[in-house]
């Protein structure tokens, strides 16, 4: 089914998803990259990032034991719930900082690290800092 989302208004439907259901796994990176790119649908930068993200999203996947979709649908809703508190950062930069925290061991699941990123964000620390805060909790 990714591969077969490639007319406009298929990626419009896409687009318009708030969240991915159950059936959406194959989808996950062919939909975070239209969120990343929402007021602009550029192909042809879609297609590089949806590898990108599929990269981040199954890595995530397999080291935290969490589903696909679950992942990208938490990715999205930490980064709309930055944005109400005016915290500007991208889809990318959220999956990359989390699988950089899981690399390191760091125990939990994907949502309880975007509970600690989003406090430790709205503590008014940068997404460096925050990101090297969660790597801390290493035991």
């Amino acid at each position: 089914m990714a591969n077969k989302i490639s007319n406009k208004s298929d990626l419009d439907n896409l687009a318009s998803k708030a969240f991915l259901e159950i059936h959406d796994r194959a989808i996950a990176g062919k939909w975070l990259a239209l969120k990343e790119h929402q007021s602009d649908h550029p192909s042809r930068q879609i297609d590089v990032d949806v590898k990108r993200y599929e990269e981040l999203i199954r890595f995530l996947a397999d080291k935290l034991r969490e589903d696909t979709r679950m992942v990208a649908n938490r990715t999205v809703q930490t980064r709309d719930l930055l944005e109400e508190r005016n915290i500007h950062e991208s889809l990318f930069s959220l999956l990359d900082g989390m699988a950089d925290v899981a690399s390191t061991g760091v125990v939990g699941s994907y949502g309880s690290y975007c509970q600690w990123y989003l406090n430790l964000r709205q503590g008014q620390i940068d997404h460096t800092a925050a990101i090297a805060k969660m790597k801390s909790l290493k035991k």
